[in-house]
């Protein structure tokens, strides 16, 4: 019996799920009582001067946003996700019907989650496998062991237990789920019936095409066009495309202030939002540029409730910019006192920041702190009085013509500064093509020139032998002088500005920070550099 249930266990198995607990649909606000309907619920509108606000019951969420030019312009924010525990604020645009309404959609983050499990034969009812999870990396691709009694199945990772279940008929019951606890139910999967799990589905040999034009400012063009060899890309895609590669969800290629290269993998597409992680840090800091913050300014001056010691006093905006405040603070050192995760433990994180004891002279030595970074936060909230949510939107995302985007939120329900920014990947590629263009898209200016310059320069060399910038990460790549902003998991952007050319990468690779940032500078040196020749 324990062999034969064994047998039918080798093979694909998979599940995706979409995990979406917030209400979606259209949203009328009408005048004549200030009431809001969505989803069937129709609640009280909260009106002064030209802002517009109102809650859901049962914390299901809540709508912020103002009139402008005839138009209810602002944002729906979700309850926390199960998948992430993250609250996330989505754009939403009314438009006027007739003169006592306005309607619009809302469209919250819809969080995917799939699950493919690959059994090979073995022996004696205990099998080899991969669990493979696009969207969180689940045990980082290592081997896994199944055993099978019957029909109870148990999978190990390095000998201890991981999921359970049972096989009942054509399904595979597994769990805990690491979404919500229960359990996930998988199917038999055939090559072109698991997306998520091949870099390319249907299997075929690589055809590049011109990106398609769009609504979104993007100017596109054929590879060879833009003086993009073909013939080095379509090798990319099939050096992507081994099952051995890392897991890279998409590359996208800007030459000559033209989108001309655009393909994606295991099931990522380009309008389905993808997590920027710490890439967002540095939209976060290019808010600091253009909100005209003095990065001279003392950091604790934005901070009067919190009181500090002298000496803080010579900490400054600046080296809350490079990483380099001195501060207990050391994301790579799970001890650090103000290691990201701990920090997030806490009731204020601003104040758990600011609070830490100082372990070397400002700008005498930098680590990487997501914790300062997103102090800049707060000092663009004290120097303007804006939600930042709201001026992310009216600085960064209509400015870029961004399309849907998801900002996350920290513990005070404002923008989480250190990353976690969602996006569609042209829109994360227009940070990279803006920069490169001294902080223009479009021909419209978006970020002050003077700034562009300061934030890409050299500013600290981090303990982890890193060079930051304002969070732009400077490398010499190919023999190429570059500068990119990064994320965990596989989240890039590239400028290259000896050859006009700007790159980004999105990758599930969560947890292996390393062996990603390892395979985008391969295939830049080894294929997108030889392939925009100067």
């Amino acid at each position: 019996m324990i062999l034969l249930v064994a047998a039918a266990l080798v093979g694909v198995w998979g599940s995706e799920r979409t995990v979406d607990p917030a209400p979606r649909g259209d949203l009328t606000i009408r005048r004549d009582g200030w009431t809001a309907s969505l989803a069937g619920f129709i609640v009280p509108v909260q009106v002064q001067g030209n802002a517009i606000d109102f809650q859901l019951p049962a914390g299901q969420g809540w709508f912020r946003g103002a009139l402008r030019g005839g138009r209810i312009e602002g944002h729906f924010v979700q309850p926390r996700a199960p998948a992430a525990d993250t609250a996330y604020a989505t754009p939403v645009v009314l438009e006027p019907l007739g003169a006592r309404a306005w309607r619009g959609r809302v469209e919250p983050l819809e969080q995917t989650f799939a699950m493919y499990l690959v059994v090979e034969e073995g022996s004696g009812g205990v099998l080899p496998a991969v669990l493979h999870n696009p969207e969180l990396n689940l045990t980082r691709r290592r081997p896994l062991t199944v055993e099978v009694e019957g029909d109870r199945v148990r999978l190990l990772d390095r000998g201890k237990d991981f999921l359970h279940g049972q096989i009942e008929g054509d399904r595979l019951i597994l769990g805990p789920d690491p979404v919500d606890g229960g359990s996930v139910v998988l199917s038999r999967r055939t090559r072109d019936s698991a997306v998520g799990l091949y870099a390319r589905t249907p299997e075929a040999p690589v055809v590049l095409r011109p990106p398609l034009a769009g609504n979104d400012g993007w100017r596109t063009t054929a590879p060879d066009a833009a003086g993009l060899d073909g013939g080095r890309l379509s090798a990319m895609v099939e050096r992507i495309s081994q099952p051995s590669s890392p897991p890279v969800h998409g590359v996208l290629i800007a030459r000559h202030g033209k989108l001309a290269f655009e393909e994606y993998f295991h099931g990522y597409t380009a309008d389905r939002l993808h997590d920027l992680r710490s890439a967002g840090k540095t939209f976060g800091t290019t808010l600091v540029g253009i909100a005209g913050i003095d990065v001279r300014a003392p950091l604790a001056s934005f901070f009067p409730e919190v009181a500090l010691g002298p000496d803080k006093a010579a900490i400054t905006v600046e080296h809350a910019l490079t990483m380099s405040t001195g501060l207990a603070c050391d994301d790579d050192d799970p001890e650090s006192p103000g290691e990201e995760n701990r920090m997030q433990g806490t009731a204020d994180w601003y104040r758990h920041i600011l609070e830490l004891p100082v372990l070397h002279p400002a700008g005498t030595f930098a680590a990487y702190c997501s914790g300062t970074v997103n102090l800049l936060g707060g000092v663009i909230r004290h120097a303007t009085g804006a939600w930042l949510v709201d001026l992310f939107a009216d600085r960064i995302a209509r400015p870029l013509q961004f399309g849907r985007y998801a900002v996350n939120l920290g513990h005070n329900g404002d923008m989480y500064f250190a990353g976690g920014l969602r996006l569609r990947p042209r829109d994360f590629l227009k940070l990279g093509q803006t920069f490169l263009a001294g902080g223009v898209w479009n021909g419209r200016r978006v970020v002050p020139e003077a700034w562009v310059r300061a934030a890409t320069q050299p500013h600290a060399r981090l303990n982890n032998g890193s060079t930051d910038g304002y969070n732009w990460w400077i490398q010499e790549i190919g023999g190429a002088r570059t500068y990119n902003a990064g994320g965990n998991g596989g989240q890039f952007v590239y400028v290259v500005p000896d050859r006009d050319l700007v790159v980004a990468f999105t990758g599930g690779g969560y947890g292996q920070f390393g062996l990603m940032h390892g395979f985008a500078e391969q295939l830049l040196a080894q294929f997108v550099l030889p392939a925009a020749s100067p």
